[in-house]
């Protein structure tokens, strides 16, 4: 069985086939939230993840299906075998393979705009197991920041944080985080949110939670 054996230790260890599950919970915009109404619950979730191509000697990507538990959403994920950043996301939609997200940059991703039912931000693996700080552009020419933060030998965290003023006196934020274990094939938790700033005043935007339940 094809798995995914990489020199860096940080990396998802994946074998063709494997399957976990997550947990998702998400806010979404809400009139309630601005009308001093009661803030409705989050919508919770479970998606299956499946390892469905690995094998990079076939040439091509590896390949992440995603099917919702009792619903009808369906994606693919594909990463570049060797870098292992995000390249693409696909939706799958009455037999159709819609392309949404498209990462030619081999690089980290942070999904501006945000909204989508599942974490699709992706880091770039640190090299090494050490704290680091830098500065990224995405493909559409947004600046992000991203930091990685090693808590002993095998967990780190990796945020992503954006920030733009999108006209005078509106500023949108957002924050992902990731908390990773080495040799897990997916993060422990994450978390992604964005704000709106208007006249110095914040407002939650948009928020989903996920956490790893196997």
């Amino acid at each position: 069985m094809p798995q995914a054996q990489h020199s860096n230790p940080v990396f998802p260890q994946w074998q063709e086939g494997q399957k976990w599950r997550v947990e998702y919970l998400r806010n979404v915009p809400s009139t309630e939230m601005k009308s001093g109404g009661q803030i409705p619950p989050p919508q919770r979730a479970v998606w299956q993840y499946q390892v469905s191509r690995l094998d990079s000697r076939k040439g091509g990507p590896a390949v992440l299906s995603l099917q919702e538990e009792g619903g009808d959403g369906k994606f693919e994920i594909s990463l570049d075998p060797a870098a292992f950043t995000l390249l693409s996301v696909s939706e799958i939609s009455g037999g159709r393979n819609i392309g949404i997200i498209t990462n030619p940059a081999l690089d980290s991703f942070l999904s501006i705009p945000t909204g989508y039912p599942v974490i699709f931000d992706w880091p770039r693996f640190p090299a090494k197991r050490s704290n680091a700080s830098r500065n990224f552009v995405t493909s559409e020419g947004h600046r992000v920041k991203e930091e990685i933060l090693f808590d002993g030998h095998s967990h780190f965290k990796i945020s992503m944080s954006y920030r733009e003023q999108r006209a005078e006196g509106l500023v949108q934020t957002i924050h992902s985080t990731q908390s990773w274990q080495a040799g897990r094939p997916w993060w422990d938790s994450a978390s992604a949110e964005s704000e709106m700033i208007v006249g110095g005043e914040k407002s939650l935007y948009w928020s989903i939670s996920g956490k790893l339940i196997f």
